[in-house]
C-alpha cells in the first residue's frame, strides 16, 4: 500500500481507514475512504487521487 500524504506532519491513516470499512460495499468504501481523505486534508485535495476496490470472491 502506498498511499501517504503528509498533512501538518501526518501521515494519512489509509490502513486503519479500510480495516474499519472493510465490510462496506465497495461503492461505500471508497465513498468512506474519500470523506476521511477529505477530513484529513482540512476538506480540499491538492492532488490527484486514485482509489481500486478489488474483491476476491473466491471459495
Amino acid at each position: 500500500m502506498r498511499v501517504h500524504r503528509v498533512v501538518g506532519g501526518r501521515f494519512f491513516p489509509l490502513g486503519r481507514v479500510l480495516e474499519e470499512e472493510a465490510a462496506r460495499s465497495r461503492a461505500r468504501l471508497v465513498a468512506r475512504v474519500h470523506a476521511a481523505l477529505l477530513r484529513h486534508t482540512g476538506g480540499r485535495l491538492a492532488d490527484d487521487a486514485a482509489l481500486l476496490v478489488l474483491r476476491d470472491d473466491r471459495p
